[in-house]
């Protein structure tokens, strides 16, 4: 017996058939197509978590119809992955992955809390009320990488910059709370996920870019249950195939977008370049967004360096909407911009 969930509907799995929003972009000749991501993927590995990791992969590419994703249990939480679990999720990676149809990347999450005194007694109970997680999704190639615990390097974060870089692999942050570090591997913050919508109190990721932190945005489950594609964020990225190679190329690049949980096609540009990337303007600023939501879209917000610049509200059944504003008042200097979309519901 448990308590009637509230804002939660049962549905009837598999879902009716209906193809994932697809959309391709071109940029400097080449062709980027939308694919979608959850790189933050827990089986029963994870202490708290739920699900064979077999029955995990199958769910997300035959449910949540995803085209990506990262199983990626914690290196330590209430007891260390040990190196033979985590090979397990390296090898269904490997086992399920169809280049073109399939892309699952191995990868684990580094699961370091930080005390916020530096001279707090780590053995005192009282460090996990006075401390924050400073986690990672780690993502590698197909080849895989090194497990780099951070209780075996004593939360030496660079130790683990340095085994991601060797491995060619990619990194971003999880949960509200986090301390970026200027490093190639550092690509995302994860400003979506199966807890909550961290940026409807986008303090700490605004104030992060404003240092002149690069990053892009992505969406995760996190949910430790059994509904990867289902259960909460979701990444779109572009690529221009879908194998483990491109994937990786387009987190670098931050060709990344977040949402929560929505396919919802998202493709800005300043002055004719592609979101991610970086651009020279003077003396203003052309900012286009085109947008096809699952909803009809009720309102788009262009934000300037953490501040709403413009707010354009909608009515009607429309599921689709273009946008576009000048920004004739940025200051010489560095500025970053990006939307933030809601439809209806």
């Amino acid at each position: 017996q448990q308590e009637e969930w509230q804002g939660w509907n049962r549905v009837a799995l598999p879902l009716p058939e209906a193809a994932p929003q697809r959309h391709d972009v071109v940029e400097q000749g080449k062709t980027f197509h939308l694919f979608w991501m959850d790189s933050h993927v827990h089986s029963g590995l994870t202490a708290d978590a739920e699900g064979e990791p077999d029955e995990i992969m199958l769910y997300g590419r035959d449910r949540g119809r995803l085209d990506a994703m990262v199983m990626q249990e914690n290196d330590f939480y209430n007891c260390p992955l040990t190196e033979s679990e985590y090979q397990v999720g390296a090898f269904y990676a490997r086992a399920f992955s169809r280049d073109g149809r399939f892309v699952a990347l191995p990868g684990y999450e580094w699961t370091q809390q930080v005390p916020a005194d530096a001279g707090m007694d780590k053995d005192q109970s009282r460090f996990w009320r006075g401390s924050y997680p400073n986690h990672r999704t780690i993502i590698y190639p197909r080849a895989g990488g090194p497990l780099v615990r951070y209780i075996d390097v004593r939360g030496d974060i660079a130790k683990l910059y340095d085994a991601v870089a060797r491995a060619g692999g990619v990194l971003h942050t999880q949960h509200p709370t986090f301390d970026f570090v200027d490093h190639p591997v550092e690509t995302s913050i994860e400003v979506t996920a199966g807890w909550g919508v961290y940026f409807l109190n986008p303090g700490h990721i605004h104030s992060t870019l404003n240092r002149g932190h690069r990053a892009g945005f992505v969406g995760t489950r996190d949910s430790h249950r059994r509904n990867p594609g289902l259960g909460g964020g979701l990444t779109g990225i572009y690529a221009t195939a879908l194998t483990p190679e491109a994937i990786l190329e387009a987190y670098r690049a931050h060709r990344v977008f977040a949402t929560s949980g929505s396919r919802i096609v998202m493709e800005a540009r300043a002055n004719g370049v592609l979101m991610g990337q970086e651009t020279v303007s003077s003396p203003r600023v052309r900012l286009t967004l085109q947008v096809k939501g699952s909803r009809p879209i009720r309102r788009a917000t262009l934000l300037r360096d953490g501040v709403d610049l413009k707010v354009f509200s909608r009515e009607g059944d429309a599921a689709a909407a273009e946008f576009g504003f000048e920004d004739q008042e940025a200051t010489p200097g560095v500025h970053w911009y990006y939307w933030r979309v809601e439809q209806d519901g």
